[in-house]
């Protein structure tokens, strides 16, 4: 009995001390020092203002609320001034959700544009920002449904690129697919729990298993053949095209028919993720015989290299530059009688 009441003891000491230490890890290594595998983090999207949504994948969290946030007009809820106003609906990634991180008093493209559009036409313009961080326009198409039958918008605008393109040199590969779709629909669940909620787990195995992931798929579907970028190629023509099909289907107050302007945006080949020239070169070269795609890519070509922050953030001075250069589009292409 002495020898049974000792392992007992043993076994009770053991499991208190490993509760204790999975306690330690979850609650105070993971949440309270953040001292997790941020890659995990990421893909799950704990570290970024995004939240999951269905088919979509996932939208900005100020998208998810109802009312406007500043001048970030979200969700289904018209702005309550909208009102005989012309709206146009932008759609992109980090780089029009975000404004320079360095300067706090900046804002970004899409408020940009709504403040030069009203400070040069007679009629009011009010912008609803759908962008948000690593998504695609795979993602966006989606979104045309989703997101504008209460809105009805006058211009859909499409900005991207670097999403449709250079992620899928870091992330899930597969072209218009989400860039965390691998993790969010293909990881074991018990698997997954544990990379997000132990911060040992998620350094001992997250890594191994994002990486090891990726190198499968790509693997599967020939990562960096000519087949695979050919596809790139036709996956970002055919989703322009189908979203220009989408929106026309939507009546505007101004137009009758809802008008459809995709951009091409700059990426900076130098920085960042490894930039497949010959992916981009078809791209820009494709574009040029369709009317409603516009090829933005050189336009930052002007200014001092300081301005990128990476392959495709810049600073105040050139998302003001673009904001311009869009909002004279805008302007020159569709709203020319309404100029003051």
């Amino acid at each position: 009995m002495k020898i049974l009441n000792k392992i007992i003891n043993i076994c009770a000491y053991i499991v208190v001390v490993m509760i204790v230490l999975v306690l330690i890890d979850f609650f105070i290594f993971n949440k309270l020092l953040n001292l997790g595998n941020h890659r995990c983090k990421q893909h799950s999207l704990d570290e970024y203002i995004l939240v999951e949504y269905p088919y979509v994948g996932f939208i900005d969290k100020k998208i998810a609320k109802t009312e406007p946030y500043s001048m970030y007009y979200t969700g289904n809820k018209m702005c309550e001034n909208a009102d005989n106003k012309i709206k146009i609906a932008l759609f992109g990634g980090s780089t029009l959700s975000y404004n320079d991180a360095e300067n706090k008093n900046s804002l970004n493209i899409p408020q940009y544009i709504e403040k030069i559009l009203n400070d040069k036409l007679n009629k009011g313009v009010v912008v609803y920002n759908y962008s948000c961080g690593g998504a695609n326009h795979r993602q966006h198409l989606h979104m045309l449904l989703e997101f504008l039958s209460d809105i009805n918008p006058d211009i859909v605008v499409f900005y991207g690129g670097n999403n449709e393109t250079v992620q899928y040199n870091a992330t899930d590969p597969r072209p218009g697919y989400p860039f965390n779709y691998f993790y969010k629909a293909e990881c074991p669940t018990w698997k997954k729990f544990l990379m997000e909620y132990s911060a040992v787990f998620s350094y001992v195995i997250g890594n191994r298993y994002i990486d090891g992931k990726i190198n499968d798929i790509r693997a599967k579907i020939g990562w960096k053949s000519d087949e695979y970028k050919q596809k790139i190629v036709e996956n970002y023509i055919d989703t322009i095209e189908q979203a220009n099909k989408i929106a026309g289907l939507y009546k505007s107050e101004v137009f009758g028919q809802t008008k459809f302007i995709s951009i091409f945006q700059p990426i900076n080949q130098n920085l960042g993720y490894d930039v497949d020239s010959d992916v981009i070169n078809e791209i820009r070269n494709r574009i040029k015989n369709i009317d409603f795609a516009y090829d933005y890519y050189q336009k930052y070509d002007e200014l001092p290299q300081d301005i990128w922050y990476d392959n495709c953030h810049v600073n105040d001075e050139a998302n003001q530059l673009m904001a311009n250069e869009i909002a004279e589009l805008l302007i020159d292409k569709y709203l020319k009688e309404y100029k003051k």
